[in-house]
């Protein structure tokens, strides 16, 4: 189905993808600003797209697109930054986690008859070129590696991705300090979570967090020091 979406990718690359769904649904109808602050954003990112909001079997004016970006991007990537930057100025009583849904789009199906089920639909966006997108989209075997991604870290932590998904449907910022305030406000004001005593241990967590949120893996500082410190346990040089 189309080409891989990035000659040569490497393994980070491969598990993700540039044709994404989006779609934005809130209390009620979603608001004739929102809409064209979803608009301007879509329009400014991508390289093609296709936008339209409707009613739909829910009687309730919600938002769907087909996005089709240049480079790589990822959902949870585009999904902060709908609700961030845009839901969420215009729909404050919205939950980030429930009003704004990313998945990618493995081909033409959703463009081809989804719509065809909704009712009252009003276009929005249409740079929709069949045949220049269907390169984009990610191959059968770039889907498998997102399924398994997904079901790996569904399986191995549990309980950091359910928090992370509470803490991006939060007010608190997407930061070190808005991680350390988050966990804080769940230890000491919602008091769901187990309080941690040690501060350096809840300053260490605070930061696994904010790097679960974001994918990052690139070592810091602190890590390379250590990693230094105990140089000895990778050389290999001397052979067995």
């Amino acid at each position: 189905m189309g080409t891989p979406s990035v000659p040569h990718p490497s393994l980070k690359d491969t598990l993700d993808t540039r044709t994404f769904l989006l779609t934005v649904s809130v209390p009620g109808d979603i608001s004739d600003d929102c809409v064209k602050s979803l608009c301007k954003h879509i329009r400014r990112a991508t390289i093609h797209a296709y936008a339209v909001s409707e009613y739909g079997e829910s009687n309730r004016r919600h938002f769907h697109a087909v996005l089709v970006y240049k480079d790589p991007m990822i959902s949870r990537k585009i999904r902060e930054n709908v609700w961030d930057r845009i839901v969420k100025q215009h729909h404050p009583d919205a939950k980030g986690s429930i009003a704004v849904k990313v998945q990618v789009c493995p081909g033409h199906d959703w463009y081809d008859t989804y719509l065809q089920k909704e009712k009252e639909c009003q276009v929005h966006i249409d740079t929709y070129d069949r045949d220049k997108i269907t390169d984009f989209f990610p191959t059968v075997a770039v889907q498998e590696a997102l399924q398994t991604k997904a079901a790996i870290s569904k399986h191995a932590a549990p309980h950091v991705t359910r928090d992370v998904d509470l803490w991006i449907a939060s007010d608190f910022e997407n930061t070190p300090e808005g991680s350390l305030s988050y966990l804080k406000n769940r230890m000491f004001v919602l008091r769901d979570m187990v309080p941690i005593a040690d501060k350096r241990k809840l300053c260490e967590k605070a930061f696994m967090y904010y790097e679960y949120r974001n994918g990052h893996t690139e070592p810091t500082p602190d890590e390379l020091r250590r990693l230094k410190a105990n140089t000895a346990v990778f050389d290999f040089s001397h052979g067995p």
